[in-house]
């Protein structure tokens, strides 16, 4: 309901210049078709792995020994699952590499070059981080990893003209005549307007042409040809149009119906050089939200410190959960270097994620992690990450970490070599791979609801891998009880939250009033919270690994008052609401202007007239 999908850079709010792309003519995203390229580059045909009757999504069964597979991408590195790689890296030729993850601007210069990206969108911009969250989806579907990353207005400018992110997710409007946005994209107004540095000496000729046309059909089959061009050389992938609903005056001019249909055509607003608008949001009105719960503090690991080598890849999993089901939680990471990545999870239930990121430099970095409903931020302890150079007598600690109890490989532990908090994260299959210098280490296993396990004197030689295989065992109990009114009945919907010390768990009232929670053993503060009634707490409540903790709770109602106000109390509220409003909107204008001027500067001219000066 925010847009309508997007194809040429005249959007069809003009339906006398925009260029109508056939299906026919179209460039459809086809996902079979992407996987075929990636599995067959030149068309020269593939070879499957024994036993395998398709190359798989990824490309995982691609036989990498096969002469004819030497230029296909394939998952067939165990560093990145699911990521397509070179399965020949020496096809790789000077000057073909392309971004590392998480929005860092180094390239990944060395095998085994993963099909690994950045995407970077406006911290601001909502509806374009969702777009990019689909988008990561998708490229997911073929093996091809991409990581978002939320960044300011002011450093979008500067990746964009340093090319130093892979791929970028901006705004796109323009004005009622199309002279405007099509001057973006003539060579002159790369590091003014343009962003996508490209530069075309038949579009530059094209567009003075159609400055000099008179007659608006000669002039529309140029801006045709323009558009044309544009689509299928993509500079812009013009990915929608949004649905814009612009106020404007029209007693002081004529004509306005001239200028677009509007509702049967969407994608045209006022937005380009030389409009000076207020712009003004509608938002449907209704009845107050419901009262919130708060997402629990999130937990992380590694908790820090940790030591991890220039330009690798580091995993943190996180944990948190909101008792509150229908509305959505934002992982926010901060890496202290600029960039910012966030993740969506549904609320209801107990959560946890894994982020990887890498650093391009060497230092010291706090990495914090927020995460919020909406209303309530919660902020986890920070993570303190010291980025070093790669050794030059670098070992490895290879193996698998399984439940002591079931056997069952676990996913999600973080993996610590000490003397030097060297760190590594198990993957879905319970494996880890730990990168050290050589020398004598500690290594330990920590997880989530489980006590950590360590093994001493594990040694590491230069160019070499020791196996070390690790169980832990489960310290998991929980608290379960019934929520009900002190005059009797279950209570639905009530906020159940368990604290121990940093760790906190909640969870949620069933029809019968019931609830549970999983919990690591400990001694816990349980509160009982719903809307209409007393907050209740007990404490001192001891759970025991693999046992259950009764905790009952019988909520007081909250006395309602008798309803209405009188006219004088509703006058004085509305006077209060209207001073309130009118500063409001005083400060925001005069921010607004103010911020503009700070990132943008002074306005561009607009692209000279043919003969001008």
């Amino acid at each position: 309901g925010l847009g309508t999908p997007g194809s040429t850079i005249i959007p069809a709010g003009t339906p006398f210049w925009h260029l109508n792309i056939t299906k026919a003519n179209a460039l459809d995203s086809r996902i079979d078709r992407a996987r075929q390229l990636l599995d067959d580059p030149k068309g020269d045909g593939y070879t499957l792995k024994a036993g395998t009757t398709s190359p798989g999504d990824y490309g995982q069964n691609l036989d990498p020994a096969a002469p004819n597979n030497a230029d296909a991408f394939a998952a067939i590195n165990p560093s990145y699952p699911n990521v397509r790689v070179p399965v020949n890296p020496a096809q790789v030729g000077t000057g073909d590499v392309w971004g590392a993850t998480g929005g860092a601007s180094a390239p990944n210069t060395a095998a085994p070059y993963p099909l690994s990206f950045g995407l970077d969108v406006i911290n601001t911009d909502q509806s374009g981080s969702d777009a990019a969250d689909s988008m990561i989806q998708w490229w997911a579907q073929i093996g091809v990893q991409v990581t978002k990353s939320l960044i300011s207005e002011s450093k979008m400018i500067s990746v964009t003209y340093a090319c130093s992110e892979d791929f970028y997710l901006w705004g796109w409007g323009m004005d009622v005549d199309p002279d405007f946005a099509l001057s973006v994209m003539t060579t002159q107004q790369i590091l003014y307007w343009q962003d996508a540095w490209y530069s075309n000496k038949t579009y530059d000729n094209e567009y003075v042409l159609q400055q000099t046309q008179v007659d608006p059909y000669a002039r529309q089959q140029t801006i045709w040809a323009m558009q044309n061009k544009l689509y299928y050389d993509a500079p812009y992938l013009v990915v929608w149009y949004y649905d814009t609903l612009t106020v404007v005056r029209t007693d002081t001019f004529t004509g306005w119906t001239t200028l677009g249909d509007w509702a049967q055509h969407p994608g045209l607003g006022l937005t380009g050089y030389g409009n000076d608008l207020v712009m003004l949001t509608v938002r449907v009105g209704g009845a107050a939200p419901p009262p919130n719960n708060c997402p629990t503090v999130p937990t992380v690991s590694p908790a820090g410190p940790i030591t991890v080598f220039e330009g690798a890849n580091t995993t943190f999993s996180a944990t948190s959960s909101d008792p509150d089901a229908g509305q959505t939680l934002t992982w926010t990471w901060n890496w202290d270097d600029g960039n910012v990545t966030q993740n969506r999870t549904a609320t209801g239930s107990t959560v946890s994620i894994l982020q990887t990121y890498r650093w391009a430099r060497n230092g010291t970095y706090n990495v914090t992690l927020t995460v919020n409903d909406g209303i309530c931020p919660k902020v986890a302890a920070p993570v303190q990450v010291t980025v070093v150079p790669v050794p030059t007598n670098l070992g490895w600690i290879e193996g698998m970490v399984t439940d002591a109890a079931t056997h069952a490989a676990l996913a999600s532990v973080s993996i610590l070599a000490t003397p030097g908090n060297y760190q590594a994260t198990t993957n879905a299959a319970g494996h880890y791979n730990l990168s050290a210098p050589a020398g004598t280490y500690t290594v330990t296993a920590s997880l989530r609801l489980y006590a950590s396990s360590s093994v001493p004197n594990v040694v590491v030689a230069d160019g070499a891998t020791t196996t070390q295989d690790l169980a832990l065992s489960s310290v998991a109990g929980w608290i379960s009880g019934t929520v009900t009114a002190t005059g009797g009945g279950p209570l639905a919907g009530a906020a159940l939250y368990g604290m121990n010390g940093s760790l906190e768990y909640s969870a949620t009232t069933d029809a019968q009033g019931r609830y549970n929670m999983t919990v690591a053993a400990g001694i816990y503060t349980v509160n009982a919270t719903l809307t209409g009634y007393y907050t209740k707490q007990v404490t001192g409540k001891q759970v025991l690994s693999a046992q259950t903790t009764t905790v009952d709770f019988a909520l007081d109602p909250v006395p309602q008052p008798s309803p209405g106000l009188s006219p004088l109390v509703i006058a004085g509220i509305a006077v209060g609401v209207l001073a309130v409003i009118i500063v409001a909107v005083a400060l925001l204008v005069s921010r607004r202007r103010k911020k503009a001027e700070e990132i943008e500067g002074p306005p561009l001219p607009p692209p000279k007239q043919p003969g001008t000066p």
